[in-house]
């Protein structure tokens, strides 16, 4: 048995509908395929939240900005910072001797 070879789809070349389907073409060759669906179908592109619309607005912007790269400035000291421990019983002054430290201009030698 041999298998028949079915007929290939023909498209409609005249009648209501092949015009009306000539008439989308030729609008989508004119506006473009975005701005085609916008006035096709404008509830699907209007804004139904305003807290949802800024809401995605923020995490666009919050995206975009990330991408920059900012360099670091090393702003490590050359220095070693010096530590000091202040040990004792309690109520002898060790914070008071501190604040005072503090308190009072670095001498110069």
């Amino acid at each position: 048995m041999q298998a028949k070879d079915q007929k290939k789809h023909r498209k409609k070349n005249s009648g209501p509908k092949a015009e009306k389907k000539k008439k989308w073409h030729l609008r989508d060759l004119q506006l473009g395929d975005q701005e085609d669906a916008r006035k096709r179908n404008p509830k699907a592109f209007a804004v139904r939240s305003t807290v949802q619309m800024a809401w995605s607005f923020h995490w666009i912007q919050a995206l975009k900005t990330k991408k920059h790269h900012i360099p670091v400035v090393d702003r490590t000291p050359l220095e070693p910072p010096v530590v000091v421990m202040v040990m004792g019983p309690p109520k002898v002054g060790k914070s008071t001797w501190i604040q005072c430290l503090i308190a009072s201009p670095p001498s110069r030698s």
